[in-house]
């Protein structure tokens, strides 16, 4: 989700290759530049290894279009919605170093939105505050288990794309989380 490194893009600039053993093609946190994009995840609790029911999905897609309302009436900019195939997508554009305190940021809001929204049918995906975070491809297909009428498999897609956009505020982000962060020290007095 994340723009990389020129190093890190040389690697492998115009295709996608297959990863083989010992050879670096994958990015880890120090091959991101910045964060441009935020994604909030949203999951049916259902069986490991199986697609979602069409009523476990719907759930997953009731719940990101909350969440997308409840952000938007704090202040956040348009968002992508995406469809992952099993779930749902916000991706909540951001304008942030990739940094240690832009970590914590993240993760201490992405920790807020699962305490706001989790219940015992869908979770939001704390784990989602790398910077590196990877994603599906929209357009691919979620293919977890057998294909079944019960538990099909399905193509990811975007359903909404908001024809502009602007980053989320960092003092947004500050204001949602579910502990306060602590105080930055005084570059002066280191208190």
């Amino acid at each position: 989700l994340n723009p990389v490194t020129r190093e890190a893009f040389e690697r492998c600039p115009t295709q996608f290759k297959r990863a083989q053993r010992g050879v670096k093609l994958a990015c880890s946190t120090a091959d991101i530049s910045r964060r441009a994009w935020i994604l909030i995840d949203f999951d049916p609790i259902r069986p490991p290894r199986v697609s979602a029911t069409n009523e476990e999905k719907a759930l997953a897609l009731a719940k990101m279009r909350a969440a997308r309302e409840y952000l938007q009436t704090e202040g956040a900019p348009p968002m992508i919605e995406a469809d992952s195939g099993n779930g749902a997508h916000l991706l909540l554009p951001c304008d942030l170093p990739n940094d240690k305190d832009s970590t914590r940021l993240v993760r201490g809001f992405l920790e807020f939105l699962s305490a706001k929204f989790i219940d015992a049918q869908v979770k939001l995906d704390t784990v989602n505050w790398n910077a590196d975070r990877i994603t599906k491809a929209y357009f691919t297909w979620a293919k977890k288990g057998a294909d079944t009428p019960e538990r099909p498999h399905r193509r990811s897609a975007i359903i909404s794309l908001p024809p502009s956009t602007s980053p989320v505020s960092r003092e947004m982000l500050a204001r949602l989380q579910l502990k306060p962060l602590p105080k930055a020290a005084d570059p002066i007095t280191g208190f």
